[in-house]
């Protein structure tokens, strides 16, 4: 289960940056894909994630990031 406070590898630019570490500060589900404004839950099945735009996860550093940044730490 990914949570919040779980520390995870993020990648910025949209997946494209060096990985850094980041711990998770927040998840919704948006109730499509792409929708950015989700309900907030407190945690999500890695298996889940394969709809990588449906969820978004807030990050300690300031950023948002879809499914697809996230790595398991």
């Amino acid at each position: 289960m990914l949570k919040i406070g779980d520390t995870v590898r993020w990648k910025g630019g949209f997946g494209t940056a060096a990985a850094k570490d980041a711990v998770v500060k927040g998840i919704s589900k948006g109730a499509f894909s792409g929708d950015k404004d989700g309900e907030e839950i407190g945690e999500v099945a890695w298996n889940k994630l394969h709809d990588s735009r449906r969820y978004i996860v807030s990050l300690d550093n300031g950023h948002w990031a879809w499914a697809s940044q996230i790595k398991r730490k």
